[in-house]
């Protein structure tokens, strides 16, 4: 994947998210504050890693860097919006 995507006035940085799958990635949109995280992790939970290729460490690792993000809101695959704070609460369902 290349590490920005330009869709005319809008700027997405690709983060490369491996947990869920090993391609997962999630969009960042610095100018809105908005992450577009796909299956990675959900307003309510975090992508299965039960499946084949899934590595519930790898998660971990992607979910604590996108802590780091400037991001307020998170617009998953699934289910309703969620916050930066969702991405937290997945961290800590992981660790158990």
């Amino acid at each position: 994947l290349p590490e920005r995507i330009n869709l005319g006035k809008t700027t997405l940085d690709v983060i490369h998210t491996p947990g869920h799958t090993p391609g997962s990635a999630c969009f960042l949109d610095k100018k809105d504050g908005v992450l577009f995280s796909g299956d990675t992790v959900f307003a309510d939970g975090v992508g299965r890693t039960d499946l084949n290729g899934g590595d519930g460490r790898a998660l971990v690792k992607s979910l604590e860097e996108i802590t780091t993000l400037p991001f307020e809101h998170l617009l998953p695959g699934h289910g309703t919006l969620g916050t930066k704070h969702s991405v937290v609460d997945g961290i800590r369902f992981l660790k158990g």
